[in-house]
């Protein structure tokens, strides 16, 4: 039986009409050679990204390529009074290598917009583990001998750039055999921080004791002593004649009568920063001997300084001859210490700011 002869269709032919037959071309073949190239690009690819790979992988292992790191944290102040500030930097060692660094050793330069403060320098042999990281604390003492220049530089500026720069080695173990690495990585530290312009001081202003009238005197030890006891004030707080002498030496040794006394003790900041003081705690001597002594929370602020007005009581028994010379001429040594509690609006700290404070001088009046 013959096959039928499948006719031909209009819609499957292969041929475009209106174009003679020699102008089809057939479909393209690849040769060889291409096939080839295409392969070698291939296989040429897959290695570049198996190299890389494996070089990702070998600085993974190793650490070779990859940088150690240090930061400044933060720092607060452990200690501020009349002569220096006392501050601790926080910071944090990273090593980024598959061994422990048994040493690092610093050479930081502390700095106040630009001019070097003090110099930090460290030999630290706790370790670091391997791929780790290690906190590192430097407690550091910055007189304002040096802190007044920098602020001399910007007086208007509360606070200024506080810096910490300079190398950070990282000693890697004698035994450990990496490729590519040195016996030590440095790290070039350029780090900087936010710091106010703090000098405190302290003062004994409007000092005065007040001469009590004769009914007060006559009313607190009656008729008898209110005449010796007037007589030894009237010598002790006039303008005029000699020093009285020692109350004990005037027979008042055992009077117990007080001389109103009031003064003011005046806390400001000779740089820029505003400081608002909230509490003081002190103690005043004068001529050696202890007088007065407080707490007080009272405080005016005015933003240039603080002021604490006291009015207290000076017992006249208390008074020995060197005291009574000193009131008499209205010159006296003194020395007042304690401590203080402020804030800096400028650059609030989480808790109370703390100034220690003992300081000598002359208090005339």
């Amino acid at each position: 039986m013959n096959a039928a002869i499948k006719p031909i269709h209009k819609s499957e032919s292969k041929l475009k009409p209106g174009v003679p037959f020699a102008q089809h071309s057939a479909p393209a073949i690849p040769s060889v050679r291409s096939a080839k190239s295409v392969a070698k690009k291939t296989i040429l690819a897959a290695a570049i990204l198996l190299t890389a790979t494996n070089c990702a992988a070998l600085q993974d292992m190793t650490g070779v390529g990859k940088t150690p790191g240090f930061s400044l944290d933060r720092w607060e102040f452990t200690g501020i009074d009349l002569q220096k500030l006392s501050l601790r930097l926080f910071t944090t060692v990273e090593n980024p290598y598959p061994v422990a660094v048994p040493r690092t050793v610093t050479d930081l330069g502390l700095g106040l917009e630009g001019a070097e403060l003090f110099r930090i320098k460290t030999d630290v042999n706790d370790g670091i583990e391997a791929r780790g990281s290690r906190p590192l604390a430097f407690d550091v003492q910055l007189p304002y001998t040096g802190l007044i220049n920098a602020y001399n530089r910007l007086p208007n500026s509360e606070t200024l750039k506080l810096s910490l720069t300079g190398p950070v080695k990282l000693y890697l173990p004698e035994n450990a055999s990496i490729p590519g690495l040195l016996d030590h990585a440095t790290i070039d530290v350029k780090q900087d921080a936010e710091f106010p312009a703090v000098k405190p001081s302290i003062e004994i202003r409007n000092f005065s004791i007040q001469k009590p009238t004769a009914d007060d005197l006559t009313g607190a030890v009656g008729p008898l002593l209110a005449g010796v006891a007037g007589a030894y004030i009237d010598r002790l707080l006039s303008d005029s004649g000699t020093a009285p002498g020692s109350a004990l030496a005037s027979g008042l040794a055992g009077l117990d009568f007080n001389l109103t006394t009031e003064y003011e003790i005046v806390l400001k900041n000779e740089a820029a920063a505003r400081l608002d003081f909230t509490k003081l705690n002190y103690s005043l001597f004068l001529e050696n001997k202890k007088l007065f002594d407080g707490v007080s929370s009272n405080i005016e602020n005015t933003g240039t300084e603080s002021v604490v007005k006291i009015v207290t009581s000076l017992p006249l028994r208390s008074i020995t001859s060197g005291l009574s010379r000193a009131i008499k001429s209205k010159n006296a040594g003194f020395r007042i210490a304690g401590d203080a509690g402020f804030d800096i609006p400028s650059m609030p700290f989480d808790d109370l700011l703390n100034l220690d404070f003992n300081q000598t001088g002359r208090l005339t009046w």
